[in-house]
Order: structure tokens, then C-alpha cells, then sequence
């Protein structure tokens, strides 16, 4: 009676900690996105460029996620996007909401903790996603 040995099936190596990037962004992502409709132009009272801001936000954070979790090369660009671009509507909502002096002065502080964390995150994913040379 022989025994056959059987080499292990190679299975591609997945990496943690894109898939803990990805879903940081996905729940961003869908956060801003559950806003959209709230805030459709006709619908709410709000000023039609945060139904903007919402959507892009929004639609970065999910394709960031997607990237990521997929191991895609290019996930550090909506990841990035999404860190500019939510950092810069924070620091927006002063004037756009028309804010007082007291409500104005902890946007520069979220938004600069917005900035440092997702942009982190789209540095570690570029770092552990793109090919080496």
C-alpha cells in the first residue's frame, strides 16, 4: 500500500493590512454616501455643493475600498482622494454653513485629523500594493 503525498495548494498570500485600509474607506465611503440623498438638490435645505462634496467623497472612499481589498495597485489614488477631498470639505463647511467664530474653530483640527489618517492609510496602501522594482 503506497501513501501519496500531496504538495499544499498554493494559495495567493492576502495581506491584512490592505483589507483593514479598505474597510476603513468602505465604511467612510458609505457614510458619506448614506448623506447623499438627504441632501439632494430640491429635497433639503442644505446648499447643493455638500451634495456634491458627498457624492465624490463618498464614491472615492468606495473605490478605494474596492481596490483595496482586491489588491489593486492603483488603491492609494481614490485613497488619497478621498483624504484631500473630505479634509477640504470639512475646512469648507464654515463658510458654506455659515458658521459661527465658536463652531468654526475645531474644523482646522478635524479636518487636519481627517488629512494625517486617511492619508496614512493611501501611503501604507501604495507602499504594500505596488510592485516592487
Amino acid at each position: 500500500m503506497s501513501v501519496e503525498h500531496h504538495a499544499p495548494t498554493a494559495r495567493p498570500s492576502r495581506r491584512i493590512g490592505p483589507i483593514i485600509c479598505a474597510l476603513v474607506f468602505l465604511l467612510a465611503g458609505l457614510n458619506a454616501l448614506v448623506q447623499v440623498p438627504g441632501e439632494l438638490p430640491g429635497l433639503s435645505d442644505e446648499p447643493t455643493i455638500l451634495w456634491a462634496w458627498q457624492s465624490v467623497i463618498g464614491v472615492c472612499g468606495v473605490l478605494a475600498a474596492y481596490a483595496g481589498s482586491t489588491g489593486r495597485p492603483w488603491a492609494w489614488k481614490p485613497a488619497l482622494g478621498y483624504a484631500i477631498l473630505a479634509s477640504a470639505m470639512i475646512l469648507s463647511l464654515g463658510p458654506i454653513l455659515d458658521l459661527d467664530a465658536d463652531a468654526r474653530e475645531s474644523l482646522p483640527l478635524g479636518a487636519g485629523a481627517v488629512l494625517v489618517v486617511t492619508g496614512a492609510l493611501a501611503w501604507y496602501l501604495r507602499r504594500a500594493l505596488t510592485p516592487r522594482r
